[in-house]
């Protein structure tokens, strides 16, 4: 009788590496900038009204330049307000907020949490900033905040991080911002603690992937006895009663807005970001539903697993500009010109849709 082997046991992930979650960042927007100061010397940082985008660095890729050149061609350079979509649920993830110091090479030197902060030293001389030659870190928590944040070398700071889904899906931009008011607005809006989620939460069920708007608004705000207006961060669900019905049921993603204007028809694929299309409700009962909801639902199994992503947010956003919005009307519509219904769409067929009602905006 031949002895029993032990199974070899699998390893599939490396502790702690495999906790590690990082958004795929394409850009920066910023709230303000420096200019030169009246009389000469430093810069000095002044707070705008609007949207400002980064321009990519030197060592940028050709898709990041690509993609700052789509941004100010589509938005414009002081765009006040941003169709936006949120990459998924973790306020971790979303909007992190810490405490943060960062020393002059813009590395990070401490940042906490409010209670608790880890501080990084140099382990020859134990100071965050020193000329020894040693390149050995050490890390140590210590009580937070501190001395440093009533000197001003420490700052709050929220990290929000956005999807621009009318120029591409495949990462995030991030915005940072200092504001007490904005971050605790934004808290307000996202917040997943469980006992007091955000009202954008409590609203909709869920914050990814959920068309919403972030906007600069002007707000008279107080700090050390002097009025300023400053303007600060707006989130919100521009949606009407109806899609918001369709997002708290989970049958079907609400239509994205109608963009301000048309998009560039050479956008890049998005490959990186698995699990966007938007599904054909095959439970659905009536064609006339059919033919809506297989552009907007986001439960069920494709129809036909070769339409992509953006053939069907292409042929949403072609719908909202042709005033085809209502079901019955674009089920008509492709009857009369003897297109496919949704519910055997292919991705040449959804080419076929595309290219008829790009027609049919232009016969308009």
């Amino acid at each position: 009788m031949s002895e029993m082997t032990t199974p070899r046991r699998r390893f599939t992930r490396v502790k702690g590496l495999a906790m590690q979650k990082r958004l795929p960042r394409i850009g920066k927007i910023r709230l303000g900038r420096k200019v030169a100061a009246k009389r000469g010397g430093a810069e000095r940082p002044v707070n705008l009204d609007f949207f400002y985008f980064v321009e990519p660095p030197e060592d940028a890729t050709e898709m990041q330049v690509e993609y700052y050149r789509r941004v100010l061609e589509h938005y414009g350079d002081a765009p006040k307000q941003l169709p936006i979509m949120l990459p998924c649920e973790s306020m971790d993830q979303v909007f992190p907020t810490s405490y943060s110091m960062y020393g002059a090479n813009n590395r990070i030197k401490c940042h906490g949490d409010g209670e608790e902060a880890e501080r990084f030293l140099c382990e020859s001389c134990g100071q965050m900033a020193c000329r020894c030659e040693s390149t050995g870190i050490r890390s140590e928590m210590r009580k937070c905040p501190c001395e440093e944040l009533e000197r001003r070398q420490c700052r709050l700071v929220g990290r929000l991080m956005v999807v621009l889904y009318e120029i591409a899906l495949d990462g995030v931009w991030q915005i940072d911002t200092g504001s007490i008011n904005s971050i605790v607005d934004l808290t307000s809006a996202l917040d997943d603690t469980p006992d007091s989620p955000g009202y954008l939460r409590t609203m909709l069920g869920r914050i990814s992937m959920v068309p919403l708007v972030l906007r600069r608004e002007p707000r008279i705000t107080m700090h050390q006895g002097q009025r300023a207006v400053h303007a600060t961060l707006k989130i919100a669900f521009g949606g009407t009663m109806t899609e918001l019905k369709e997002v708290r049921t989970g049958l079907a993603r609400p239509a994205l807005p109608e963009p301000s204007r048309m998009m560039d028809e050479s956008r890049p694929e998005s490959p990186h970001l698995d699990g966007d299309a938007l599904p054909a409700d095959a439970a659905s009962a009536r064609e006339e539903e059919s033919a809506e909801q297989c552009l907007t639902s986001d439960n069920d199994d494709l129809a036909a697993p070769e339409v992509t992503p953006e053939q069907k947010l292409r042929i949403v956003d072609l719908r909202r500009q042709t005033e085809m919005r209502s079901a019955e009307k674009f089920t008509a519509w492709l009857r009369e010109r003897k297109l496919p219904q949704c519910a055997s769409l292919t991705e040449p067929e959804a080419d076929r849709i595309i290219d008829a009602l790009q027609e049919e905006l232009v016969g308009g």
